[in-house]
């Protein structure tokens, strides 16, 4: 938040007085988590964007499921929302729309469930040349990346609740703040990704 704001104005204390306001914030207070442990894996830093992505999904939470697919090396975000249940055969749908407009990864992580672990999903896996990862069972702290944007999305989807907008407009703001906000390497998923601001 610090370093966005630090784009567009600047002022003596400008850290402080975003901190002091961050911690007088009922709303930004109901959503405050504890630092994430240590991850139990490191993953190597990918060299191209979209080598590796990481895939999750959040819900049911109000009502909806979403699908988050985070690219590893930018930190490029993509959420599609499901009315219902998700299966693989809707994933294999969802993430095919995804990589219409960013390519094939070469390799994907997720967690075990059966929608990521049945043959109809690693055949279209394999099909589509992507090497699956799964991380270890019962640690979801290895696939960090997916988990800490499941938790974003929650987060901010709580903090929305007053605003009278469809949830697809709410996923869409979501994510343009997101590509938009730097990252501790000061710049954002969008200039890593597209190599431009948004």
């Amino acid at each position: 938040m610090k370093q966005l704001a630090r784009r567009y104005c600047i002022w003596k204390n400008i850290d402080k007085d975003i901190e002091n306001l961050v911690k007088s914030c009922k709303d930004c207070s109901s959503v405050k988590h504890s630092p994430a442990k240590a991850p139990l894996h490191h993953w190597d830093l990918p060299i191209n964007n979209w080598d590796r992505i990481h895939i999750d999904y959040a819900g049911p939470f109000q009502g909806l499921h979403y699908l988050i697919v985070v690219d590893a090396k930018s930190q490029w975000v993509e959420i599609k929302v499901l009315q219902r249940s998700p299966n693989s055969e809707i994933t294999m749908k969802l993430l095919n729309e995804i990589f219409a407009m960013h390519g094939y990864p070469l390799v994907m992580v997720s967690d075990n469930a059966s929608i990521f672990t049945n043959e109809e999903f690693k055949y279209f896996c394999c099909m589509n040349g992507i090497k699956q990862k799964f991380i270890a069972p019962g640690h979801p702290v290895t696939n960090e990346l997916a988990e800490r944007n499941v938790q974003t999305l929650k987060d901010k989807l709580k903090l929305m609740t007053s605003e009278n907008l469809p949830i697809h407009l709410k996923v869409q703001r979501i994510l343009f703040r997101y590509r938009a906000t730097p990252l501790a390497n000061g710049k954002s998923p969008a200039e890593m990704y597209l190599n431009r601001k948004i």
